[in-house]
Parts: structure tokens; sequence; C-alpha cells
């Protein structure tokens, strides 16, 4: 076993890309011996923001409701909310369908819902350009479903197909906080970061750490450095979640223990039915990659479940080998290198493990 941390060691501190100074991977395995963590810039904060990632938190809380019996996968989504706060969002062909909205179709991202973040837009802009042109903006869930309803239109019947959609992702936490009668920071706090023991997780310029300060790692989003900008509260429940390395693997740790969510709603959330692109699968919050329809010559690499995020950030779990994976490259321009980093980490850890 400290040959196969020792070579693990030695790929992560060689596999960083260059000029990435927010850059940074763990990789841990109780049955492996391994734990090892390498950053770029080992003089950068330890806390970085999780992109999409977050989606998986708020899957999460949405199944601890649902293991409370408050609600369940299938139940329609708008009598549950405030009055009026669906509309114009899932209407198609001049029908509202939010009535058939369910938890599942959010959660799934089945819902037809329009993307705030990354669809066309009436104006020209999507969220993700006013981040950058708006850095004094800070948004209010509302104003995101605003921007939906007033910038773009639903793309699908609910259950009709896959469409990826932060907007989904806005109403599911605002159903949570709806349900429990709190405000979804501090639902996150009670629900997952408390018990977890997550200190250095939080959600910039809506809160603080329970631990240490709040500075986070340089953040990249097309072009410009986004960290410290008050737009970045335009992820709220779809992502506007910073944190550690070692708060991810307590995280995941606990979700695939089982202390998190019921085995039952772990299982539903990894019912991956949904397609979001070749390769990358799709349940109910978690995401499944199969490495094989990336390439042929990956057969026989395990699949993952997880989440990633668009600024190269990556929490993945395989449990053959109970082998977690949370590396970040802190740029949207880094997906794809993501990708084929966590590729050459597996392809180290199979042939050494």
């Amino acid at each position: 076993r400290p040959r196969t941390q020792k070579s693990v060691g030695f790929l992560l501190a060689h596999s960083t890309l260059p000029g990435r100074s927010g850059a940074s991977v763990l990789v841990h395995s109780d049955r492996l011996g391994i734990h090892v963590l390498v950053r770029a810039d080992p003089a950068a904060p330890d806390a970085f923001h999780v992109a999409s990632v977050g989606k998986l938190f708020t899957a999460v809380l949405v199944g601890r409701l649902i293991d409370q019996g408050i609600m369940d996968f299938d139940s329609p989504v708008a009598p549950l909310l405030e009055p009026g706060l669906l509309d114009g969002l899932f209407v198609v062909d001049g029908r509202d369908r939010k009535g058939e909205v369910t938890v599942a179709h959010l959660l799934a991202h089945t819902s037809g819902a329009a993307d705030y973040y990354a669809d066309p837009a009436v104006g020209g802009r999507p969220v993700s350009r006013l981040i950058v042109e708006q850095p004094e903006r800070a948004w209010t869930p509302r104003d995101l479903l605003a921007f939906a309803r007033e910038e773009q239109a639903a793309v699908a019947v609910p259950g009709e197909r896959f469409h990826y959609s932060d907007t989904g992702y806005i109403v599911l936490g605002l159903l949570a906080e709806e349900l429990s009668g709190l405000p979804f920071e501090r639902l996150l706090t009670q629900e997952i970061l408390g018990p977890v023991g997550m200190d250095r997780t939080w959600m910039p310029h809506r809160g603080q750490p329970a631990a240490g300060n709040a500075s986070i790692r340089a953040a990249w989003l097309q072009g410009t450095e986004v960290s410290r900008f008050p737009s970045i509260t335009a992820d709220w429940a779809g992502g506007g979640i910073a944190s550690t390395e070692e708060d991810l693997l307590r995280f995941q740790r606990a979700l695939w223990a089982g202390t998190l969510v019921s085995s039952a709603t772990l299982a539903a959330m990894g019912e991956f039915d949904g397609v979001f692109q070749k390769g990358i699968h799709y349940g109910k919050g978690l995401m499944e990659l199969r490495f094989e329809e990336f390439f042929f010559l990956l057969r026989g690499y395990p699949r993952m479940a997880g989440h990633m995020g668009v600024l190269g950030t990556q929490l993945f779990y395989e449990p053959a080998r109970d082998l977690h994976v949370i590396l970040t490259l802190g740029s949207d321009d880094a997906v794809e290198d993501s990708v084929r980093l966590l590729i050459r980490i597996l392809g180290i850890v199979r042939r050494l493990g």
C-alpha cells in the first residue's frame, strides 16, 4: 500500500495543469490505504467554489424531506409552494404545465424548465454572462425565477425529455425552505454541514464557515476571476457553496454510508435514466460516469457516481475500491481537462490498487 500511495501522489503532483493556481486533487480509499491531497498552490485558500457539485447537497436535503414522509418523489410541487411562484416557468405551446411537475422531474432535470444559467435569453445574455458583466449584482432565488420566466421559455412538457436546468434546482431550494420552515442556508447547516462536521463549508455572501475565514481560491468564468463577486450568488441551490477537499470527502463518505438519506432514497437518486451527454448519465441529483462511452479503450474502468461542476470540479465515488476522488481546476474552460485527470487517476489506482 505505501507504493500505491506514493505512486498516486506522484501522479497528482505532475498532473495539475500549469497556470491553474486553484487546482487541487484529493484521492482517498480506506480499502486501499490511500489518502493523497495535492494543491497546485499550497499557499492558496483551502476553500473553493464547488459549482454544480452543490446540486447534490440540494438533492440530499430534498431526499431527507422524502425520508421524513413530508412528500415523495412523485409529489406535484405546485401545491406545496406559494401560489403563483411557478407561473410562466412551464408554459409549452400556450399551455401552463406547472401542475404536472413533480419532485422527481426537478431532481432529474426532466421538468422542461429552461436553464437560466446557460440557455439563450431574450436579451441575448444568460445569467452566466451577467455574473461577469454585473459583478456587484446580488441575486435572490426569485430574481433567478423571474429571469427564466421573462427571458426564456420552457423547452419541453414535464417528463418528456432530459434538459439540464439550474432553474429546476432553484425551485427545489424554495420547496425545501417552504416545507422545512427554514432559510435554505440554515437548513443546509442543520441537516448536513453540522452533523457531518463540515466546518469549512458555507454559502459565500449568504453566510460564514463555522471555522476559519471565508477566503476562497480563484474561480475563472469566461476568462474573468469571479470568486469575490457578489454576482456568484446566482448559483444558490444550484451550486452556491464553497468547501474544501476534506469537507467534501466527509460529505461523500456520509452519503454513501447511508447517514444522510435512506438506502431506498439513495437507490432512487441513482436510477440513471437521463443522459447529460455521452458518458455522463443522470439520476435524481446524482451523475454517473460511464468511461467506456468516452473511449472504447476505457472499457473495464469502473462506473463512478457523484456530481461535477462547471469550474472543472469533480466529486465522485467508486464502491468496489471504496474510492473517493475530489478535484477542482477552478475554471469553466477546464471541464474536459478535469475528466481527463480523473481518468488518469483511475488508471493508476487500477494498476496499483
